[in-house]
């Protein structure tokens, strides 16, 4: 893995933490453009917020989108401290993202208890073939991706 991916994806972590120090929940993402420059940190708000959509990727590609001042965020990259739910896959898929970078599995994240609902490789498959779609995925060590989650259930976290 590129030296860059790496570094952003510890970013993204790094928002998954501050995402927390706000009361948020343990998950970050970034979107960048195609040298890898930050268009956007997004930080999970959903109980800030009290709002279910409020997850760390949809934050980032609203302010992308918002700061760009388009909806269409084709050739952009997506950089996300765990794998996105299938609610983010579906924001994903449309606001056109090219390459999604991944820290946490979808099997850690359901280990601490959050429901994912129904993404699975097939479907990364088929955004990949319809929309070309690049989805990287355990790019990082478990002991470092996990890390948010045991702070956010070590401060007992809200699992929602």
């Amino acid at each position: 893995m590129k030296q860059i991916h790496s570094d952003l994806l510890y970013k993204s972590i790094g928002a998954a933490f501050y995402s927390i120090h706000l009361g948020g929940g343990p998950f970050g993402a970034i979107v960048t453009d195609s040298k890898n420059e930050i268009i956007a940190i997004g930080y999970n708000c959903v109980r800030t917020n009290n709002d279910s959509t409020a997850h760390a990727e949809i934050q980032a590609i609203r302010q992308s989108q918002t700061k760009l001042k388009t909806y269409d965020l084709s050739g952009y990259n997506l950089y996300t401290s765990a794998e996105p739910c299938i609610q983010c896959f579906g924001a994903i898929y449309w606001s056109g993202i090219k390459n999604v970078y991944v820290g946490a599995s979808k099997k850690l994240t359901e280990e601490i208890g959050f429901d994912e609902g129904p993404v699975s490789k097939e479907l990364w498959d088929i955004a990949k073939n319809k929309k070309g779609i690049n989805y990287f995925t355990n790019l990082l060590s478990e002991d470092i991706v996990r890390r948010p989650f045991d702070l956010y259930k070590g401060m007992n976290g809200k699992i929602y």
